[in-house]
């Protein structure tokens, strides 16, 4: 088993902000770090993600984007960050479905 750390993905989904508007350099980034991902993990790795993985603000404008992460190899381990904990706090206002530990 490895483990593998990768963060501020800023995946788009739903929310129109692609990050090309940063430079050339960005475009596809998603398409390129998933491919490279799946090149990469095997089914038994870790990958660490710490926080920044969208821009939704919100866990309905959210569940694309974790889903295209769920897909891929490996077990994934969200760490707590500001959009992780917003669309955490969504989720159990709504449902009661998401939980996370303040420490």
């Amino acid at each position: 088993m490895s483990i593998f750390a990768l963060a501020d993905l800023h995946m788009d989904g739903k929310q129109g902000k692609p990050m090309a508007v940063f430079g050339e350099k960005w475009n596809n980034h998603c398409e390129r770090i998933f491919e490279n991902w799946s090149n990469t993990v095997n089914r038994e790795d870790l990958v660490l993600i710490p926080g920044d993985i969208c821009w939704a603000m919100q866990l309905n404008d959210a569940i694309d984007d974790i889903n295209k992460l769920s897909a891929l190899p490996g077990t994934k381990l969200l760490l707590r960050g500001l959009l992780v904990e917003l669309a955490c706090q969504d989720a159990v206002n709504v449902s009661r479905g998401c939980s996370h530990h303040s420490k």
